[in-house]
């Protein structure tokens, strides 16, 4: 989500007079939502940097009569995402610009015009990525995923760890959380704030999460903690739709009923991916995160996040309900949960704001680009 504007003034201020300010197109093919583009444009833009979005006429990507060569070697980079391609079709769209194949006898971008690729859906047709990956010129790559390394060793393209963000001043819902930024101040919140509920949770339920936690959960935790008289929210329908995100839930309304809630159920996804939900929980400054323990301390631990210091965890159904109620019926647990939630919010502004993921594309964007201090290519650099 786009930041303020007075945020993102200051993050202009604090940017450095010897940056480089590139000109980046951004490349995409048609689709409902522009997730990574509408958070991140803002951001790198605040930073000095000229984003171009271009999208393809198709969902298999460019046609040759858009002349995309021509557009593009008048930018410093290239940076595709494969966020939103649909993935189900396995249509990954093949950009000849940029393609290895010199027998296709087109003009090739290739070491004129540096292509950078994030990686999404680390968990859908991840070995055509690969080679995809293999099949073009891609000089770096960014992904979500804890596992990199492995990503990198199998395409041999540098990757790049990075992680969702989140509007840290829209879920803590502190008008101040925008105009300071680089200087935020956490808060214990009061015994006025109101909790309309003990436990919530929202989001896709599908069998490739991890252990399919949320569907153990709802069809057997969520019974027994009705019945102890919780007060529980799963949705605007009260109800889990299986497969099926609550589309009919707005976001004024779902910031609304996580900030009314004590504690927030959030689980690893697909490929054990760490979703933006945690850190949305995180930001609010008021509610509890619990989410399930990993025996891969990688996928905590790369992003910081520890237990019992910014979230509580659970490896059973029967530790989970034990969990929930002590922390929402026992009062020696409030004083835990409160600092729990602070040390969170805190680690969320430092880390997990989309500027701060903003500021770690634009490490790897501008050391493509510049390398050793010598420019790579394109028509833009440093002014």
């Amino acid at each position: 989500m786009p930041l303020g504007p007075v945020a993102l003034r200051r993050a202009s201020e604090l940017h450095t007079a010897n940056s480089v300010h590139l000109r980046v197109a951004w490349l995409e093919v048609p689709h409902p939502g522009l997730g990574y583009y509408n958070a991140l444009r803002p951001p790198l833009e605040s930073l000095g940097h000229n984003v171009t979005f271009m999208q393809a006429s198709s969902s298999r990507g460019f046609r040759d009569g858009e002349q995309l060569g021509a557009r593009l070697r008048a930018m410093d980079i290239a940076f595709v995402s494969f966020g939103f391609f649909p993935m189900e079709q396995g249509a990954l769209p093949h950009l000849h610009e940029f393609s290895r194949d010199r027998s296709e006898m087109r003009p090739t971008l290739c070491g004129v015009v540096p292509l950078v690729v994030l990686i999404n859906k680390e968990y859908a047709l991840m070995q055509q990525k690969i080679a995809w990956l293999r099949q073009h010129c891609v000089e770096a790559a960014l992904s979500v995923h804890h596992d990199v390394a492995t990503f990198q060793n199998k395409s041999g393209v540098p990757f790049h760890r990075i992680w969702f963000g989140v509007d840290v001043g829209l879920f803590a819902q502190r008008p101040s959380l925008s105009t300071s930024l680089f200087a935020p101040q956490s808060y214990l919140p009061n015994k006025s704030h109101e909790y309309v509920y003990d436990l919530g949770f929202t989001g896709v339920v599908r069998r490739d999460q991890t252990n399919n936690w949320r569907y153990q959960i709802w069809r057997n935790a969520w019974p027994l903690l009705s019945k102890r008289g919780l007060r529980l929210f799963s949705g605007p329908r009260g109800g889990v739709h299986i497969g099926v995100a609550h589309a009919e839930i707005n976001q004024s309304s779902y910031i609304e009923a996580m900030r009314g809630s004590k504690l927030w159920l959030s689980t690893t996804g697909p490929s054990d991916l760490v979703g933006t939900r945690y850190f949305e929980v995180m930001a609010t400054g008021v509610t509890l995160c619990v989410c399930n323990r990993m025996s891969n301390e990688l996928i905590y631990g790369s992003l910081g996040i520890k237990e019992g210091r910014h979230v509580v965890m659970f490896s059973t159904l029967a530790e989970f309900v034990d969990t929930v109620i002590n922390y929402t019926s026992l009062p020696e647990y409030e004083e835990r949960r409160l600092a729990i939630v602070q040390r969170a919010q805190e680690l969320a502004f430092r880390k997990f704001s989309w500027m701060h993921v903003a500021k770690k594309v634009e490490t790897v964007l501008r050391r493509t680009v510049v390398g050793d201090g010598k420019k790579h290519g394109g028509a833009g650099g440093r002014r």
